[in-house]
């Protein structure tokens, strides 16, 4: 497996588990009323959509790369 094989793969389980981490803490945030689940989650989907965003900036420099 390639380093850029492992890369993509690695950033896309990333993304994956902080919006499913965000999901949960909300979800914890609306059963218990308890702030810090309530930052953690919008923290956690903050950073889901700063790892989506980066890997669509990987994916175009792979392509530049390889033209």
């Amino acid at each position: 497996m390639s380093l850029k094989a492992v890369h993509i793969l690695l950033i896309t389980l990333s993304t994956i588990l902080s919006f499913g981490l965000g999901a949960f803490c909300l979800k914890y945030y609306v059963m218990h009323t308890s702030i810090p689940y309530l930052i953690l989650g919008l923290l956690s989907f903050i950073s889901g959509v700063g790892l989506f965003i980066y890997l669509i900036w990987f994916f175009k420099e792979l392509k530049k790369l390889d033209n």
